[in-house]
Formats: C-alpha cells, sequence, structure tokens
C-alpha cells in the first residue's frame, strides 16, 4: 500500500519530507522511500531538551535521550513519531543540513527548537537566517485546554514560532501545516482525542 501524507513541507527536489496519516506503517513508508526498514534513525522521545547527531552507523538505530535529530547526510531518514505533538521540519539550505523535532509542551519549554537551531550552527555553520522551517500537523490551541477551572488554552504552535523567531529565524522562513491533529479524527491520531492507547502517526524527514 502506497503512504498517503496529510502534509508534505518544503516541496524541494532534493528533500524528501513530510507527516504520513494516520494508519500508515513504517513498513510500508520505508517501501515507499525505497529504502530498508533497518536504515530508519529514530529519536527515542522522552519530551525533553535533548538532540542526537545522525551519523551512518546510526543508520536503523533509536538513539536514546533525544527529541530531535540533525544530520548533513544524504540517504539517511530521520523518523519520529507524534500524535498531538509537533513535527518540526528544519532544512538548513546554505550548508545542505537538516533536523527533525518532536516538540511537545514540555520540550518547547525545555527550547527543543532553539537548542536545535543552535546544535545546527555548531555542527555544520548553519545560519539561522538560512534555515526554512515547517511546523506540521499538530494540537491547535482550539482544542488545547490546560487549565480545565480557567478554561486557559496553550498554543503550541504560537510559542515555537515565537522562539524560531527569537534566534533569528525570519517569519517569511517559518511555515505552518495548519492542520489540528485532535479536530482532524479522520486523517490524524490524538492523544487529547482519544487517550493513551492512541496510535503515533509518522513524519520523515531526508536529504535526497
Amino acid at each position: 500500500m502506497k503512504p498517503q501524507f496529510i502534509y508534505k513541507p518544503f516541496n524541494l527536489p532534493n528533500i524528501l519530507a513530510g507527516t504520513f496519516r494516520k494508519k500508515n506503517t513504517i513498513s510500508n513508508i520505508a517501501e515507499y522511500l525505497k529504502i530498508g526498514v533497518q536504515e530508519i534513525v529514530q529519536a527515542e522521545q522522552v519530551h525533553g531538551g535533548m538532540i542526537g547527531i545522525a551519523s551512518a552507523r546510526d543508520l536503523g538505530r533509536t538513539l536514546p535521550h533525544v527529541d530531535a535529530l540533525i544530520t548533513n547526510l544524504e540517504h539517511v531518514p530521520l523518523l519520529i513519531r507524534t500524535a498531538d505533538c509537533l513535527p518540526i521540519f528544519i532544512y538548513a539550505k546554505t550548508e545542505r543540513a537538516i533536523a527533525l523535532v518532536h516538540a511537545g509542551r514540555k520540550g518547547t519549554e525545555l527550547g527543543i527548537v532553539p537548542k536545535t537551531i543552535g546544535a545546527l550552527h555548531k555542527e555544520y555553520g548553519s545560519k539561522p537566517e538560512d534555515c526554512l522551517v515547517s511546523i506540521g500537523p499538530g494540537i491547535g490551541v482550539c482544542c488545547y485546554e490546560i487549565e480545565p477551572v480557567t478554561h486557559a488554552h496553550y498554543d503550541l504552535i504560537e510559542v515555537n514560532q515565537q522562539q524560531l523567531k527569537n534566534v533569528g529565524i525570519p517569519d517569511k522562513n517559518i511555515h505552518t501545516s495548519g492542520i489540528c491533529t485532535c479536530c482532524e479524527k479522520d486523517q490524524c491520531f490524538s492523544y487529547r482525542r482519544e487517550g493513551a492507547g492512541t496510535g503515533r502517526m509518522y513524519s520523515v524527514l531526508m536529504l535526497k
């Protein structure tokens, strides 16, 4: 079965990127990418603030304790799993480096996205103004109530957008999917809507 994307950022010929619709498997995604499952690099995803550097020797591994992955190698597919948290795709176009970030509320408050921009600069010399960023499907402020007494809502997307701007990413380089995972029940898994037993959607980013 050919996987179906719910969201494809960048639309560049030398980048493969996207979030797949619910019920796609890693196996059929790997087949679609024309790679083996054993070549995919994953993040453990612990809702923390650590970044993993994916090298050729990491193919098929899940890097422990990290919520973001970076690499400048071609044909090293990065993968994260989400069900309300944000998949954030970053492409440093001048230095040809990429990052894929799992950003939930805890990771966002730990600065996972600014830290990832910093890691791209440290490892590859990437400049914030040269980075393209796309924020994939995640829970919208419409559905993310965090205080039932006051009915306060948390805008996960806006907080990450502001953090990106604060580290020098131009506003014109930041794009969002506009897809709320909690609202889009036919296309998305949602922890908030379905609880802990819900599935996960897969997001992939790879330099060709």
